[in-house]
């Protein structure tokens, strides 16, 4: 390690958008917080629950709260995960799908990253005020 600036603490991670990033540049640390987080969505979801929310209204619910918490900035740590963390992510997803929160036919941790992500291409690629896009544009 290099000598540390002065008056500069080093950290071992920092939270930037809401994500965490380690000095490892892996996705433990966040996928640690986004699960605690997304695990207390959930205990609300069982008042709801228990105040005789419909099934299908619960499954919305859940996909509204937990499933865009989960997806909130997923191509930037997504490609991070370590299969621990895919692992520990699926498991929470089945989890849910057992206790009725997640429609059967929603489609895998996998799936959702990867529509997570062309989502994302396409806007980009689809933006003319993007700015590589505009350059090229210039160009032409």
């Amino acid at each position: 390690m290099p000598p540390p600036f002065p008056n500069i603490e080093r950290v071992s991670k920092l939270t930037a958008l809401g994500v965490v990033i380690n000095d490892r540049l892996t996705s433990t640390d966040h996928v640690t917080e986004l699960l605690a987080s997304c695990t207390k969505l959930v205990y609300a979801m069982q008042v709801l629950k228990t105040h005789g929310l419909p099934h299908q209204s619960l499954q919305d619910v859940f996909r509204a709260t937990v499933e865009a918490k989960l997806l909130y900035t997923a191509p930037a740590w997504s490609g991070f995960c370590t299969a621990a963390d895919r692992v520990r992510l699926k498991s929470f997803l089945r989890r849910w799908l057992k206790l009725g929160y997640r429609n059967p036919d929603s489609p895998d941790l996998d799936s959702l990253f990867s529509d997570s992500d062309e989502q994302f291409f396409d806007r980009i690629n689809h933006n003319s005020q993007h700015t590589e896009r505009v350059a090229i544009d210039s160009v032409i």
